[in-house]
């Protein structure tokens, strides 16, 4: 009984089992029946197009087409061109970053922060004067072949005919009224103009501990226009107190017309306006009492030298008052000393770039004229003179 039960259930299983076969073949078998019409439909599509199209307009239209794809490459070629250049550093990097290299390899700015900020500034003076990729590389390669030498006299000239070059002068130019706070020692240290174009053009220079510049083992100082020559100790206020006790009740003094002092009787025997009131004054008193008027001021403003030789020269035996010669006699003083301190060998003064002075000692301080005084006396100033 139960094996015939077995059988039957196995039979029937048999029969389900060929019937489901029987439908998948038969799916298979419409599923390559699809494919293979589709086939040939789109190859008698094809054929119709070929046949609606003359022999001699075929090759007409796959001249077309392979234009077409040409158009289509060329435009992907030139959108990955563009997107080249956008993956390229703008300019003005690419400027900055060769000015750094210039300034590092000149040793100019203690760390990459400055650089880059001296670079910076140097890159607005390339755009004004329309500096080049081509003439920053002529500059280097011209310096490293050979040196150039700061000389008195036109500072425009020597750059000219060093490099040959207009642009590249008006350049320099530029590069001289820069004061870029990247080379400041400290916040009271401040760079001054022509302090750059130096580094830049005198490769081994540097910047000592004292003084602007180092070069060769001479230490220079830098000055540009507006130069003023001070006394290292001597203020306005103190200057008052002795010209009041030498010279009250022997001349009379100056009425101050205007400041802190304005109608009050002070002696500023050292002023332009005041020289013939005061050549006047002298001719009042005997030559013996002037030269000893003028030894005392000097000793009280101690000024080095032969006192006595020197009062001599501001007051001759004819009582005529040398001012100009007691000017200078200040002003030699006070270089020497501000000489001494700073612990510079030479002194260059710029000035606009056309006559450049290179002073070492008084004698070569005389090609300088004095301009205008800084005596403020009733401050507590050190007093100064302003030369050209």
């Amino acid at each position: 009984m139960f094996k015939k039960i077995e059988i039957n259930y196995i039979d029937n299983n048999y029969y389900i089992l060929k019937a489901n076969l029987k439908k998948m073949d038969s799916i298979l078998n419409n599923l390559a029946g699809l494919d293979i019409n589709e086939s040939i439909n789109t190859d008698s599509i094809n054929k119709k197009k070929d046949k609606l199209i003359p022999n001699g307009e075929t090759t007409k239209h796959e001249e077309k087409k392979k234009k077409k794809k040409i158009k289509k490459k060329n435009k992907n070629k030139s959108k990955e061109n563009v997107t080249q250049t956008i993956a390229f550093k703008p300019m003005h990097e690419v400027y900055v970053d060769y000015l750094v290299q210039w300034l590092q390899e000149n040793k100019i700015g203690k760390n990459e922060l400055k650089r880059l900020s001296i670079a910076r500034e140097l890159f607005w003076k390339c755009c004004d004067a329309g500096i080049t990729e081509q003439d920053l590389l002529f500059i280097k390669n011209k310096l490293t072949e050979s040196e150039f030498v700061f000389l008195p006299g036109n500072l425009w000239q020597q750059i000219d005919s060093f490099f040959g070059s207009n642009k590249i002068t008006n350049f320099m130019k530029h590069i001289s009224e820069l004061t870029p706070t990247g080379l400041n020692t400290s916040p009271n240290a401040c760079c001054g103009k022509f302090e750059l174009l130096y580094r830049l053009l005198r490769k081994n220079s540097f910047q000592p501990n004292k003084g602007d510049i180092s070069d060769n083992g001479i230490i220079i100082e830098l000055k540009g226009q507006q130069v003023r020559i001070s006394s290292i100790d001597l203020i306005g206020t103190k200057y008052k107190s002795i010209t009041d006790k030498i010279f009250n009740g022997k001349i009379k003094g100056n009425i101050v017309k205007s400041g802190k002092l304005k109608g009050k009787t002070v002696f500023e025997v050292e002023k332009k306006p005041h020289f013939l009131h005061y050549q006047n004054q002298f001719k009042c008193r005997t030559p013996e009492e002037c030269h000893q008027m003028m030894s005392q001021l000097l000793f009280e403003l101690n000024i080095n030298g032969n006192i006595n030789e020197l009062a001599k020269k501001i007051m001759n035996n004819s009582n005529d008052y040398q001012q100009e010669i007691y000017q200078r006699i200040l002003l030699n003083d006070w270089f020497e000393k501000y000489k001494a301190r700073m612990s510079f060998d030479k002194l260059m003064i710029f000035g606009d770039g056309t006559n450049v002075k290179i002073i070492e000692n008084t004698e070569q301080l005389s090609t300088c004229r004095i301009t205008s005084d800084y005596f403020r006396i009733a401050q507590t100033a050190n007093l100064g003179w302003y030369i050209q």
